[in-house]
């Protein structure tokens, strides 16, 4: 007679301490839940929009039926992309003006953000291509008119090789553009074309007669 009382009385703690497991249990969930609730709502008010979703997240995996923290990681996401958008705009502005002011190599690092902002955008990339062009024309020194020339090219890398075998033996020279489009290789620029003649003189020996002078319009 005393195991039969003794057995119910066993059986009715177990499950009496289940129960109180899964309240207990249940109950650090909902304060666990509540507290990631309240940090997530803090940072969304402070529009700290990234932090905020992460909150909301751990918050919905502590209660997956819960709609609030859904509702809220939807409202991030399109505020996420709208500030995306904004700061894109922006970033492009700053550089187009740069662009357009010459200034490539502050206009090149800001379209390096703006593709950094949106990698599949292609404006920061062409722009970034068109200032690469820019940057390898050639500047005409408009102070000194007057070129001494060792060589007229229709192609740049035709005029460029022609400036290694110079650099070779020690001659420094630039290149220029003719009336008609050529790349001229000069080795230097005078002001007065007295000064270009007398120069040219000095070089002939070396030269030949393969160098001449060449007025810059």
């Amino acid at each position: 007679m005393k195991n039969l009382v003794k057995k119910p009385t066993y059986i009715f703690l177990l499950v009496f301490t289940l129960i109180l497991s899964i309240t207990f249990s249940s109950c650090t969930d909902n304060k666990a839940y509540t507290v990631q609730i309240q940090k997530a709502d803090s940072l969304f008010t402070g529009q700290k929009f990234e932090e905020a979703k992460a909150h909301y997240a751990k918050a919905l995996e502590l209660n997956k039926d819960e709609v609030y923290p859904t509702e809220q990681i939807k409202k991030i996401n399109v505020l996420l992309s709208k500030r995306v958008d904004v700061n894109y705009s922006n970033k492009i502005k700053e550089a187009d003006s740069f662009f357009k002011n010459k200034q490539y190599n502050k206009a090149k690092k800001a379209y390096v953000d703006a593709g950094n902002i949106k990698p599949n955008e292609s404006y920061p990339k062409t722009k970034i291509s068109e200032i690469t062009i820019a940057a390898t024309k050639v500047k005409v020194v408009e102070s000194k008119p007057f070129h001494i020339i060792a060589g007229s090219y229709a192609l740049r890398t035709n005029a460029t090789e022609r400036q290694k075998k110079l650099t070779a033996i020690g001659r420094k020279s630039t290149l220029i553009r003719s009336r008609d489009g050529n790349y001229l290789v000069s080795l230097n620029s005078l002001s007065t074309i007295t000064k270009a003649y007398n120069y040219l003189i000095t070089l002939e020996e070396d030269f030949d007669t393969s160098i001449w002078v060449y007025k810059i319009d």
